[in-house]
This record gives C-alpha cells, structure tokens and sequence, in this order.
C-alpha cells in the first residue's frame, strides 16, 4: 500500500467485493483492469519501515521514512506477491492486470541508477535494474492467462537519472517476453527533480511515441493533461499512441 486508506488485494478475503464491483462494471459493457503496484520507499503506512532497493528515502520530509534495503530473499518474496495478487485478479473477474513500475514506486525504485545503488544481480547496469520488472513480468504471463500491462515512467526528470533510452531498452525487453501493451508516464521517483518538463498539455506524449516508434508491435498507452477528445485523436493519427489515458 502507498497509504492506510488505499484499496487493495493482497489476501483472499478481499477478492468477494473486488469481484462485486466487477459484475456491476461489465453490466454496462466495459472492460476492467487492477494496477498491482508496491509502493516501496514512497509508502507512508503507519508503523511500518518501507522497503526499498538501496537506504535512500524519497524524502527527508513527513511522511516519508529511511527505508530498508531489500535482501535477496525479500526481492523473491516480492516477486510471489506480485503473482500471488494476480491469481487474485483471475479469481475477482477483472479483464487485465496492470503493473504499475512508474511513479517512484518500488519497480521504478529498481529501475533508477539514483534509487538503486545494489551491487548484486538487481544493481548496478542498466540489465540488471531492469531485471526484477522483466522477472514479474514474465511469471505474470506465464502463470496468470490475462493481458498485462507495464506502467513505466519514461524518464524521471533528472539529468543523471531514468532516461527514454533506458525505458526503450525496457520496453524492447518487454516485448520479447510478450507483455501486452505498455502505458508511458513520467517522473516521480525524485522529491525534488532537476530536469522536469514544463507541465502543460500532453507534456509526456513524445516519449510514448519515441517508444512506440522503438517497439516492433506492442501498443503503447499515452497519458498526461490529454484534455479532450480533440487532442486524443490527435494522438492516434499521428501514431503517438494506439491507446489513449484519461484520468
């Protein structure tokens, strides 16, 4: 959880009323898909120390805390959450599963030469911060029969940091494996970035269509301050996306 109040899956017992407020989501025909994400450095759940990649807090400021480096055997337990909570998934009648590894949670935490300074096989170049993504990537597919999503953020809006190069190296990687589209966002992973973009309308789509362009087939999502309908249609003449975000 990145927070006491959020929603959740990570048990059984939560799977009855996921499942109920499916059944009223298909009534009307749509679709539905779970973001599984952990929140790494970045949560803020009361009376416990977050667990991260490297000692390196998101802030020095409340409500962010130290927290601790994830062992070898903490990052394998990691991984059987992840699967565990997709099964879930299966069971509660969702339609997709999307893992979140943007925004500065823990995957993205992994993925960033500033987040990650381990210098075991999840640290260190750019293959191995990338490896605990592709590994949950590949165990979802394998063991849960759903489309799978990856969120990333393209870049994190440092000058030293998560570049688009880095995040088409991931996506390429991605597709290999057979990850079903990918949803591109940007930044935070850092309090207090010293690159980021001036935050206006479709601010983030050029990095969703550098990616698309990279990838040979797998679509790609592009979202951020995409107002209308105008602007999405925009988008998808003109091959910056095959999927449109609104949030």
């Amino acid at each position: 959880r990145i927070s006491d109040a959020d929603l959740g899956l990570w048990e059984d017992s939560q799977i009855i009323q996921h499942k109920e407020l499916n059944e009223d989501i298909h009534f009307f025909g749509a679709k539905t898909a779970i973001q599984i994400a952990h929140a790494g450095r970045k949560s803020t759940v009361k009376d416990t120390t977050p667990i991260a990649p490297s000692v390196i807090a998101f802030s020095n400021e409340e409500p962010f805390k130290i927290p601790i480096s994830a062992s070898l055997e903490d990052i394998k337990n990691i991984k059987e959450l992840f699967v565990e909570t997709a099964i879930r998934t299966k069971k509660a009648n969702y339609d997709a599963i999307e893992i979140h590894a943007a925004h500065g949670y823990l995957l993205c935490e992994f993925l960033s030469p500033l987040s990650n300074t381990r210098e075991d096989i999840y640290g260190g170049s750019l293959e191995n911060r990338c490896r605990l993504v592709l590994e949950i990537a590949k165990e979802l597919i394998e063991k849960v029969s759903l489309p799978l999503i990856v969120r990333i953020s393209a870049h994190e809006w440092m000058k030293k940091g998560w570049s688009v190069s880095d995040s088409v190296y991931l996506c390429s990687k991605l597709e290999e494996i057979g990850v079903d589209c990918i949803h591109v966002s940007s930044g935070g992973n850092q309090s207090n970035p010293d690159n980021a973009p001036k935050i206006d309308d479709l601010y983030q789509v050029d990095a969703a269509k550098e990616i698309k362009k990279a990838l040979k087939k797998t679509p790609v999502i592009a979202v951020g301050l995409i107002k209308n309908a105008v602007q999405a249609e925009y988008l998808l003449k003109n091959n910056y996306c095959d999927f449109v975000a609104f949030g």
